[in-house]
């Protein structure tokens, strides 16, 4: 049975006789349908429901209970009068009521089917910046080198991007949350690439750090960085706790000298778990798929921060992501 049918039933039979909603713009939207031109997708305890408008009815929803009216908010509440409205999200705004339900353990981790998409995805990715990467040169912009990534990863059949994608050269490198600018690659610049391709619904995430050359400062910084990597790969299987790992990675770039704010992992788009900081509660657990994505920062200098995309296995993991691995 797909995952998105399993997660169906068990809504079901938690919700008793009351009812479930979620909006197209929701982040598990996709683990609970295929498709994603709705408004609302209800899920009443033996039944389900999707309401669109007229302007969203493309063939995509079939063989579902189906109901298509100009004013689907309004529709919601005609049916969900005197019922309780579970939700993982408020839809005050929008005239609806509900009450906010945990389904964390539900979205934590992809069913096998969607783990193949997944995958399929990857694989596309890796080579489509395998393509991108042979167009960039010295002297191109930042929103230049933008536009040759998502060509190659647009052209290739994905849907867009959760969020704008990130170029950074020089020492804009070293600023961990930043935005595509038109400043000029330059010799001797890390260049960071950080993308969020969507395919069939998934978010997925990729991020790299490409060199016009090393200088030897870079050189060395980079090599202390890669071995991140390696320092936690016994740690990357069922049982671990998300802020052991943390801890791990944190403690063995600070020795060389290096510190970074912001979470060492989170899971893909799409899922719940695991976040991996100094203060989480997660655990790692089989067929989890998630970012491993440390930062190393000298201040207006350069930056690294690799994102590499793990699936725990039985008793070990396996990289999703294989474009510039080392």
């Amino acid at each position: 049975m797909k995952g998105i049918m399993l997660r169906r039933n068990y809504i079901q039979r938690i919700i008793g006789k009351n009812v479930f909603i979620i909006t197209q713009k929701n982040r598990y939207s996709r683990l609970l349908s295929e498709s994603l031109n709705f408004s609302y997708l209800l899920i009443f305890n033996n039944d389900l429901k999707f309401i669109i408008h007229p302007s969203q009815e493309d063939g995509s929803i079939e063989n579902e209970n189906l109901e298509i009216t100009l004013d689907p908010a309004g529709r919601v509440k005609q049916l969900t009068e005197g019922i309780k409205v579970y939700s993982t999200e408020r839809l005050d705004d929008e005239g609806i009521k509900t009450e906010l339900i945990n389904l964390d353990h539900i979205f934590r981790k992809p069913y096998p089917d969607e783990l193949k998409m997944i995958k399929e995805g990857y694989e596309i990715i890796d080579k489509a910046l395998s393509s991108a990467v042979r167009k960039i040169s010295i002297g191109m912009r930042e929103f230049e080198i933008r536009a040759e990534f998502e060509y190659e990863i647009m052209k290739n059949g994905f849907d867009g991007f959760v969020y704008p994608s990130v170029i950074l050269s020089g020492e804009r490198s070293s600023y961990p949350i930043s935005f595509t600018s038109n400043n000029i690659f330059k010799e001797n610049d890390v260049l960071q690439i950080d993308l969020s391709p969507i395919y069939k619904g998934f978010g997925l995430y990729i991020a790299r750090v490409l060199f016009a050359s090393f200088t030897e400062d870079i050189e060395k910084a980079w090599k202390i960085y890669n071995k991140a990597f390696n320092i936690i790969e016994n740690l990357l299987k069922p049982g671990t706790s998300a802020s052991e790992l943390d801890k791990k990675m944190r403690s063995y770039l600070s020795i060389n000298g290096f510190e970074y704010l912001h979470y060492t992992g989170s899971p893909l788009y799409n899922f719940s778990k695991p976040f991996i900081y100094p203060d989480s509660n997660d655990s790692i657990e089989r067929d989890m798929v998630f970012v491993i994505s440390p930062g190393l920062y000298v201040k207006k200098k350069y930056g690294f921060r690799v994102k590499r995309i793990v699936r725990i296995t039985d008793q070990s993991f396996e990289n999703l992501d294989k474009f510039g691995v080392e």
